[in-house]
């Protein structure tokens, strides 16, 4: 094996193992995306608002997984965390409408 194929393996070898960091990621992800999305479902939040925010969520990942394949330069980095950044608040925007929701029905109920 030349010093070149060598180097070939070693790239690949870290590509597959930014795969299979991403794809864990991806799981973590989807726990916190459920969560909100659950939350709002529970309390019967709807509205174009919550689509809107599902759709964002969904891109943001998209965009997410482009830049952890993508690269390991810094501004790449940053590019990374700023977009995992936006998914984390999307899923929490969700579940503050849902407590907003869900004290305002508990607030109505109880006068």
């Amino acid at each position: 094996m030349s010093e070149s194929d060598d180097k070939s393996q070693k790239s690949i070898g870290r590509f597959i193992s930014r795969c299979i960091a991403c794809h864990n990621n991806s799981w973590e992800a989807l726990a916190l995306f459920a969560a909100g999305v659950l939350a709002v479902k529970a309390v019967g939040v709807s509205g174009d608002l919550v689509k809107q925010l599902g759709m964002a969520f969904v891109a943001i990942r998209i965009l997410y997984i482009a830049l952890y394949l993508g690269g390991t330069t810094q501004t790449i980095s940053l590019g990374r965390t700023l977009t995992w950044v936006a998914g984390v608040v999307v899923c929490f925007t969700m579940m503050v409408m849902a407590a907003r929701k869900a004290t305002a029905d508990e607030l109505e109920s109880s006068s």
